[in-house]
């Protein structure tokens, strides 16, 4: 008589203890890559959506500045999930892609934040804190109507407008710094996948977890 319990297992179960193994490690190192996808998406879709609202927000104002950090973001949030799926399909150079895509976020952060500061020098920053009309009749009035809350306002203003940017700064190269070496070192994850596990092991992890 035929052995049909042992025939039924083998025909159901395909693959070797070996070959389970290869694919349960190709898994295992195909994790960060997927993880690193996700990340990307994530910025790039934060990206976009602050950048798209910033143009909408800065154009009918006529803020040149505020429109091309738009534009920037945006176009930077485009490259951000272009490159995020790429990771996952084990793309060497999307890595450095990414990476590279965050240092120039953060040059135009850092670009915006000292043009603002610049053009802004001698304007009444009171104006952040009250109504330019309220800050032309306080000028009319006089510093002592107010016992000194005229001059004492400018300097709040000052530095909260200065601190603000100052601040935005100091944010972009811990955050977009942060971002862009964790880009950079998903890249040697993505070289040791393609090196440790077996080309029929990477397919089959494509399929399942593209």
């Amino acid at each position: 008589m035929f052995n049909t319990t042992s025939s039924t297992t083998s025909s159901a179960d395909p693959l070797t203890d070996a070959q389970r193994e290869q694919l349960r490690a190709a898994a295992r190192l195909h994790k960060p890559l997927r993880r690193c996808a996700t990340v990307a998406r994530w910025s790039g879709v934060t990206m976009v959506s602050f950048g798209a609202l910033t143009v909408l927000m800065t154009l009918p104002m006529m803020d040149v500045l505020g429109a091309g950090l738009g534009a920037g973001l945006t176009a930077l949030g485009l490259i951000e999930l272009k490159h995020g799926p790429r990771i996952a399909g084990a793309q060497p150079d999307a890595a450095r892609a990414l990476g590279a895509n965050q240092l120039i976020l953060l040059a135009l952060l850092f670009a915006y934040c000292v043009l603002q500061m610049v053009t802004s020098h001698g304007v009444d920053t009171r104006t952040l804190l009250v109504s330019p009309e309220f800050a032309a009749q306080m000028d009319a009035m006089g510093d002592t109507q107010f016992g000194g809350l005229n001059e004492q306002l400018s300097q709040w203003a000052t530095t909260a407008f200065y601190g603000f940017y100052i601040a935005m700064m100091v944010g972009a190269v811990v955050f977009q710094g942060s971002l862009a070496k964790y880009y950079f070192g998903v890249r040697k994850a993505v070289i040791v996948y393609l090196d440790e596990s077996e080309t029929w092991a990477r397919a089959a992890v494509a399929d399942v977890d593209p």
